[in-house]
């Protein structure tokens, strides 16, 4: 038999091959390396841009903040630009343009933070624009003209011109002794504790020599505005988590408004604000608190409208030491801190600007009316801060706050406050709110040695809350900053 022998070719990658598979590698690993380089560059780029952003406002916050109107009126442009060496990657300067209104009250401030060196490159700048102002004294609309509360304030307004506190009309009613002086009578139900002086009627302060200006709440043109959260009587009650709406079991105090024509021709008007005179009797160891028909003016709005920010203050301890913090003259609050309880609702009234806006006969405060305004408030109204204080646990251990950014763990500074604002694209400018708010809840943890930590705390406490986020903004693309009565509910629970 013939024997047949097969010879297997021997089988491998040839030297073409290999060559040709490097070629490919390499291609391809460039490729993913420019990738890494554009992907680099372009968080580079935006984390630059956030850089910029709040080197912008802080400026802006600067100036808004000047505490004397020397200090306003010597407001000007940059003589040149600062360089600014708080940039991480970047270096980076900051500039401004100031422009005065005709009348002086007003000044229009353009921010620029850029990081090239001269300037030239639009893609490496951020400019914004913001509207400061100073009430005018001379613009005062005085006692003779509202007969319930005092003139315009000559205090700074951050909120551009949209609301100003009143000062109380306070006058002597009694004399060292205690008793009344000469031509001060006492004036309805003995209870109310309040007297008639020249024309006027006073509430009893309480300090044995001085009285406030009070007017009755069921006086001419006074509505009924809202539920007043700070009186103690008008709780307990339910809480709506859907709409953000508390209702108390027996609604008792209330706050009023009241809309004033400055010269009786439906012209130059503005709203008032008013809060529920009420004395407390003590009796042993209860509180009866007895209701008053009298009210004292607490705030005033100059855009025609009031814009109601509501939430709740909650923590997982008490609120015996918590409070409100906020520019009294950029809104009016109600919040009553309830030892007993680990959350309470609060309410902030702060002022919109109907400009642009039709109006209505016979709006509510919360509406816009067809009629002017009686000085020039900036786009939006009120564009600023909320936020709490003396967040202490029992003294020993200090308290944090959540906001979104900690549930998302994208925070990287400890707030205790809430900014609101409007970014209009249109024109580069940050205005007001200028739209109700609902559901802009606040959340108290223990105090945490780090960000990172406190994203951990407040996730463990308060991640079914929809807490709403540390700068609420709202963006707009328009000639003009519309008002939107609608409530914003979208941080309220499904």
């Amino acid at each position: 038999m013939k024997s047949i022998l097969f010879k297997q070719k021997a089988k491998g990658i040839g030297l073409v091959e290999v060559l040709v598979s490097t070629v490919i590698i390499a291609v391809g690993l460039l490729a993913i390396a420019s990738m890494q380089g554009t992907f680099l560059k372009g968080s580079a780029d935006n984390k630059a841009k956030s850089q910029a952003q709040v080197l912008a406002e802080r400026k802006v916050e600067e100036l808004r903040n000047l505490m004397q109107s020397t200090e306003f009126d010597s407001i000007g442009s940059s003589e040149k630009d600062e360089t600014l060496d708080e940039g991480t990657n970047e270096t980076f300067k900051r500039k401004w343009v100031v422009t005065d209104s005709v009348d002086g009250s007003t000044k229009e401030i353009e921010v620029t933070v850029y990081w090239d060196s001269d300037n030239t490159d639009a893609t490496k700048e951020v400019t914004l624009t913001n509207l400061l102002s100073f009430p005018n004294p001379a613009g005062s609309i005085t006692l003779a003209l509202y007969g319930d509360s005092g003139g315009f304030s000559e205090s700074p307004d951050p909120n551009q011109r949209s609301s100003e506190t009143i000062e109380d009309e306070i006058i002597d009613l009694f004399d060292e002794s205690g008793d009344p002086i000469e031509g001060v009578v006492a004036s309805g139900n003995a209870k109310d504790e309040v007297y008639s002086f020249d024309g006027g009627i006073y509430r009893d302060d309480g300090n044995g020599t001085t009285g406030t200006l009070v007017i009755a709440c069921d006086g001419t043109d006074m509505k009924k505005f809202d539920l007043d959260l700070s009186f103690p009587a008008n709780y307990p009650g339910s809480y709506k988590y859907t709409t953000g709406v508390y209702t108390p079991n027996i609604p008792r105090s209330y706050l009023y408004t009241k809309r004033f024509d400055k010269d009786g021709d439906n012209e130059g008007e503005l709203i008032q604000i008013y809060s529920q005179h009420y004395t407390i009797i003590t009796i042993g160891i209860f509180k009866v608190y007895n209701l008053t028909n009298w009210c004292v003016a607490e705030h005033r709005y100059f855009g025609r409208i009031i814009i109601p920010i509501k939430g709740l203050v909650r923590t997982k301890n008490t609120l015996d030491h918590i409070k409100l913090d906020h520019n009294a003259n950029a809104m009016h609050c109600v919040f009553y801190s309830n030892k007993s309880s680990s959350e309470q609702p609060y309410a902030c009234y702060v002022g919109g600007n109907c400009e642009n806006e039709k109006g209505v006969i016979g709006a509510t405060a919360t509406q816009c009316s067809p009629y002017s305004k009686v000085r020039e408030v900036g786009p939006g109204g009120f564009s600023g801060n909320l936020g709490i204080t003396d967040i202490k646990d029992g003294g020993a251990n200090q308290e944090s706050v959540c906001f979104r950014e900690n549930l998302d763990a994208t925070a990287t500074e400890f707030f205790t406050a809430r900014k609101y604002k409007t970014i209009n694209s249109n024109h580069a400018q940050e205005e007001g709110i200028n739209q109700p708010q609902a559901c802009q809840d606040f959340f108290i943890v223990k105090r945490q040695a780090n960000v990172n930590k406190l994203a951990t705390e407040c996730n463990a406490e308060a991640s079914s809350v929809n807490l709403p986020p540390q700068e609420l903004i709202r963006k707009i693309t328009t000639d003009h900053n519309p008002v939107v009565t609608t409530v914003n509910v979208d941080y309220c629970a499904p």
